[in-house]
């Protein structure tokens, strides 16, 4: 949020953040009937029940396959996401059992606040933030709900002003022209020029996000870097097509991958050795 108190936008911010909170947190219901996702307990064999918090299977699958023996993201992957929603760091918990949300960031560089360009190949980068609330400078696990959350939530949404103060969101609009969001960019930016692979995964490349996605991609080498856009067939070559307005020569290291089921991983990932200090891949 800005760094002056503004109220109009602090209600705004608490209350998406809030039904964005709760679109994730719903039991899911489904989980044993849906016919597209049946049981999948070979990804996730200690499921408590049907019951358990929503968590996509894509991501499941894609952190069962890419995990280390610790559970933290090997070095050669980095994730640069618009996305509001915390589905990275709710599989992340799964896979770190017992452990609270502020230390799994902290070993998969997922930066909330002080963004900066860090020594560790792996960063997980939030382009606009996550849809958690933050008190007291303490970012709240918001990926279980008790009543200390309910009480965040209350404070969130609260009429009273004073209560209002008390609770930040980590909602980051990338448009907004703050320096923390600036700095955000400038990693994401390096992140990228330095990757083998960049695998963009449904985005549009939309004409409001220009600017920034022209910062993103700034000093792109078309040379030594491939892009894969995972998208459905019917949009892809239309992304493709997109990357142009952002830098030349784009579309033509751009190819399409058009398989929905499963997050996409380069086949280089798997066949090419390990000590050999691959560059990293961006997803």
């Amino acid at each position: 949020m800005p760094h002056r108190f503004n109220e109009e936008y602090t209600r705004i911010v608490n209350l998406i953040t809030a039904i964005l909170y709760f679109k994730q947190i719903k039991k899911n219901q489904s989980f044993q009937t849906n016919e597209y996702f049946p049981k999948r307990t070979y990804i996730l064999p200690n499921r408590k029940s049907n019951e358990d918090l929503l968590i996509d299977s894509r991501y499941e699958a894609f952190f069962a396959a890419i995990l280390d023996e610790n559970c933290i993201v090997p070095p050669n992957f980095n994730f640069i996401s618009w996305n509001y929603d915390f589905q990275i760091e709710k599989t992340l918990h799964y896979y770190n059992d017992g452990y609270r949300i502020t230390e799994i960031a902290n070993q998969n560089m997922i930066n909330y606040n002080n963004f900066k360009l860090t020594n560790k190949s792996s960063q997980v980068i939030k382009l606009n933030g996550t849809s958690f609330f933050m008190s007291n400078s303490e970012i709240i696990d918001s990926t279980n709900y008790d009543m200390y959350t309910q009480g965040i939530l209350i404070d969130a949404l609260s009429d009273d002003t004073n209560n209002l103060k008390k609770v930040s969101s980590l909602i980051k609009f990338a448009w907004e022209n703050e320096t923390e969001i600036k700095n955000h960019h400038a990693i994401a930016n390096e992140k990228i020029k330095e990757s083998d692979f960049v695998v963009v995964v449904g985005y549009s490349f939309p004409i409001f996000n220009r600017q920034v996605d022209i910062d993103l991609f700034k000093g792109f080498d078309v040379e030594k870097t491939e892009i894969i856009i995972q998208a459905p067939e019917s949009d892809v070559h239309q992304y493709i097509e997109q990357l142009e307005s952002i830098q030349s020569g784009l579309s033509k290291v751009a190819r399409p991958f058009t398989n929905l089921e499963q997050f996409y991983i380069p086949h280089e990932y798997w066949t090419e050795p390990k000590t050999k200090g691959n560059r990293a891949r961006t997803f």
